[in-house]
């Protein structure tokens, strides 16, 4: 490999982050990370060569770890602090350097790794995502693409990567009976041990966060926020709907004092079969001077009205403690309806 070269005296770390090499040097391995903040984008781009660890089995086992580490919280989610992990994990590669150019015009570039970290979420495994794109041998271009979503699939294709590694490593070292070959099985057994470890954590993780939620619902106890509502389909103007009455307007006392009118109306079949979230009975709310108005109107089963207003989802606990939802529609209009 041609010897690298640096433009100015810097640190040990910046060396190795802006090392330049010859055109023809071997063909590179370029990982780009785009970090998702509360408060905008970080992004990261690194090359490396590609062999003999510039590859994606050591390459995808370096990313799991450094998600294991964030769960641990020894690492932080930023770009800095992802470049400072790889850059601790030599010689995983012995280089590794800023790339500034655009890695699927590159003919250089036979492996691109895109990887997405989401942390406006806060959990123990980020929300995450992972491209592999690797290009054959002898060809021009990218021709072969895997994509891993979230941190299950990510630490578990990682492992299965550098396993497979691990073992044709071996199989060509049993072959060859080399010492440098045989330096770079143990380095990938070791990895591989690592990765492993990973996804044990992940499962236990996994694990015992179904098993709360089981106990969570054979406890009855609210698994959902208790009072809370949610808005269902979001329009930009109001949804109208049409029914039949199926009970005259009542009215019933709210907890802090307020009074309500409720119509429970059968909505007509266009919007139950269309409209998923309505139900074949839907429960209108009118709160002030429009439910003043419905309890005074002469209302019948039977008797054919419009609503305007929004859906939306309550979530409480039943007088019986088991948590229960109940669609809802919020009207902020009401009146016969002649069609």
């Amino acid at each position: 490999m041609p010897a690298a070269v640096t433009t100015e005296e810097q640190s040990a770390v910046d060396k190795r982050t802006r090392v330049q090499i010859h055109p023809h040097a071997p063909t590179l391995l370029v990982l780009n990370a785009r970090f998702v903040l509360p408060f905008g984008t970080q992004d990261l781009s690194l090359a490396m060569p590609a062999a003999p660890q510039g590859s994606p089995p050591w390459q995808c086992a370096a990313l799991a770890l450094y998600l294991g580490r964030l769960r641990q919280g020894e690492v932080e989610a930023s770009a800095a602090a992802l470049r400072d992990y790889l850059l601790s994990r030599a010689p995983e590669p012995t280089y590794l350097w800023t790339y500034e150019k655009s890695a699927r015009h590159d003919a250089q570039v036979t492996c691109l790794l895109d990887f997405v970290l989401d942390t406006r979420k806060p959990a123990a495994w980020r929300g995450c995502s992972l491209s592999v794109l690797e290009g054959e041998d002898g060809c021009g271009g990218f021709r072969h693409e895997r994509i891993w979503r979230g941190c299950r699939d990510i630490v578990k294709g990682a492992l299965d990567e550098i396993a497979g590694e691990r073992d044709r490593l071996r199989a060509v070292n049993r072959r060859f009976n080399s010492s440098d070959l045989l330096k770079l099985v143990e380095s990938a057994t070791a990895l591989a041990d690592e990765v492993d470890s990973a996804w044990l954590t992940l499962r236990a993780d996994a694990n015992r966060d179904h098993s709360a939620r089981a106990r969570t619902a054979i406890r009855g106890t609210a698994v959902e926020a208790e009072n809370r509502e949610s808005v269902l389909l979001p329009h930009p103007a109001p949804l109208i709907i049409t029914g039949t009455l199926q009970r005259a307007a009542d009215q019933k006392r709210e907890n802090d004092g307020g009074i309500v009118a409720r119509l429970q109306l059968v909505p007509d079949e266009e919007f139950r079969q269309h409209l998923s979230p309505v139900p074949d009975l839907l429960v209108c709310r009118l709160e002030g001077e429009l439910g003043a108005r419905a309890l005074q109107q002469d209302l019948r089963p039977g008797d054919r009205v419009a609503v305007r207003g929004r859906l939306a989802v309550r979530y409480y606990r039943g007088d019986d403690g088991i948590p229960r939802s109940a669609t809802l529609f919020h009207a902020d209009g009401f009146g016969p309806f002649l069609g």
